[in-house]
């Protein structure tokens, strides 16, 4: 709080109080007291005033001081209810209430979302491991029955299977820390079972894959990474790709793996989009796609302190780049 600024809230008060002084000297001098008494009285009533004034002014400025720099300092804001000291102005116990009582009800607020939350995750991922044996039990039956309408059946059922471990997969995503273990992997494995996973998809379109330079060493969770690379595959066969290239290769503080395609790639303006959430751009309407994996792919990578990106030019090739950055750990 600035000094100008109290004086102006006070004006209405000062200018009470002058013409109640200038009333009250009037007064006097029709008594016929002296100039030097009404002089002396005017003093008196004036500084006893502006030392009200200053202590008031003070005891606001250092609440409300200390008010905005614990503010600026906060993280999160709204925590400012648990921080505050009560002045000793009865305003200010005002204010401390009224942010107590309006923090409280939001915290209410926020748990009670919370835990609708929190219960809407549990049935998404426990309906997802349900539904995942009558999907293994319908391919087993495909591939019991071998034929043409089988085989075409059996990719329609891992489609869903994909769609089904996106939606787990993002169901898990606000909440990690639960859920993962970073240890050390050497980078062939994951790039090899998200291979595995996605071989039919990948030989049905005819891709050819190659590997190399794939012996380094990062530390992540070995788990959530096949699920980011496969979702990485999915779309360079989703978009034509007939090639698609792992290698990986020492970068200035740490590893970068590159997941290169020469499918149609990914327009200009598009580029700097496509890891937000639900974005699709003009590749992805025609492919009616879901806007979701490589969005899933940043948020897993942020939660575990690695960095995505990407490089393309329309018509020629697209790169997916992760990059594990070298810590304590790996340099054990």
């Amino acid at each position: 709080m600035r000094g100008r600024d109290f004086l102006r809230d006070k004006l209405p008060q000062m200018a009470i109080l002058l013409f109640v002084t200038l009333f009250l000297c009037g007064i006097l001098y029709a008594y016929r007291l002296n100039a030097l008494g009404i002089l002396f009285v005017a003093a008196c009533i004036l500084l006893g005033a502006a030392a009200g004034y200053w202590i008031e002014y003070a005891r606001r400025r250092g609440f409300y001081r200390n008010l905005l720099e614990e503010m600026e300092e906060l993280s999160p804001k709204y925590l400012i209810a648990e921080m505050l000291e009560e002045p000793s102005f009865f305003e200010g116990k005002v204010l401390c209430q009224v942010v107590r009582e309006a923090g409280k009800s939001m915290n209410d607020h926020i748990a009670l979302y919370k835990n609708a939350s929190d219960e809407y995750r549990e049935y998404i991922e426990a309906w997802v491991h349900e539904v995942k044996t009558p999907i293994a039990s319908a391919r087993l039956l495909a591939l019991n029955h071998p034929g043409p309408v089988m085989e075409s059946m059996d990719e329609e059922i891992s489609k869903i299977n994909g769609f089904v471990e996106q939606a787990l997969y993002y169901s898990k995503s606000n909440c990690l820390e639960k859920d993962y273990v970073i240890s050390k992997v050497n980078l062939e494995e994951p790039v090899k079972k998200a291979l595995k996973q996605h071989a039919k998809a990948l030989i049905g379109a005819g891709i050819a894959v190659e590997l190399r330079d794939l012996a380094e060493n990062v530390y992540a969770d070995e788990k959530w990474l096949v699920f980011m690379l496969g979702q990485i595959l999915a779309n360079a066969e989703k978009y034509g790709a007939k090639k698609i290239r792992c290698f990986a290769d020492e970068s200035p503080g740490g590893v970068l793996l590159h997941i290169w395609d020469n499918g149609r790639g990914i327009p200009e303006k598009d580029l700097p989009r496509i890891f937000e959430k639900g974005f699709t751009g003009e590749n992805g309407r025609q492919m009616k796609s879901t806007g979701l994996g490589l969005y899933l792919c940043r948020k897993l990578c942020e939660k575990q302190g690695l960095n995505i990106s990407a490089k393309s030019k329309e018509g020629e090739y697209s790169e997916i780049l992760m990059f594990f950055p070298i810590g304590t750990l790996t340099k054990m």
